[in-house]
């Protein structure tokens, strides 16, 4: 009895290891790596070296960019649900380049969880923002710019009301002090 649970723990220690050691150098493109991320986020962080995380956090980014596929903003929410220090400071710049490469997305994603009590997209799209703004020289100019560069993504995406209200209620409050 005891060498049958021996085997069987080895069994599954081989066998959480080897699906945690894969993910370094894949490219997270398919729905069931994503998914697989999802449902692991936690372990991956603690079973993984810390480039390795980060480099999986910017294929994602990248992939989200490219396809505007939720799924991937989906696994980054799912990886900050259980992330600090490193992990966190990664998300927040990968964030802030989605936010300045991809808008139109991210804004929907916000919109959609905006009743969602669990997720902090909201606050990323915030700090995202306010990072923007922060590195401007001229603050004053660059919110002026990031209002007409929003309400140009809200009319070519035909954006409702109630979604173009949103959008100016999150646009107030990003802080030109950004992360000080």
């Amino acid at each position: 009895m005891k060498k049958q649970i021996f085997i069987i723990l080895i069994c599954f220690i081989t066998f959480d290891a080897f699906s945690q050691d894969n993910i370094c150098g894949k490219g997270f493109k398919s729905k069931k790596e994503i998914d697989f991320v999802k449902k692991n986020a936690y372990k991956i962080i603690i079973s993984n070296n810390d480039d390795c995380v980060v480099d999986m956090i910017d294929s994602i980014t990248n992939n989200f960019i490219q396809s505007s596929k939720l799924f991937y903003i989906e696994a980054m929410d799912s990886i900050y649900k259980v992330s600090d220090g490193y992990v966190t400071e990664a998300l927040i710049y990968n964030y802030e380049v989605i936010f300045q490469k991809n808008f139109n997305a991210f804004f929907n994603y916000v919109y959609i969880n905006r009743e969602n009590k669990t997720a902090n997209i909201k606050g990323y799209f915030i700090m995202s923002g306010s990072i923007v703004l922060s590195e401007a020289k001229n603050k004053v100019e660059k919110r002026k710019e990031m209002k007409e560069y929003m309400m140009q993504i809200a009319k070519k995406n035909n954006y409702s009301i109630d979604k173009i209200n949103y959008l100016i209620e999150l646009e107030k409050q990003f802080d030109e002090k950004g992360l000080d």
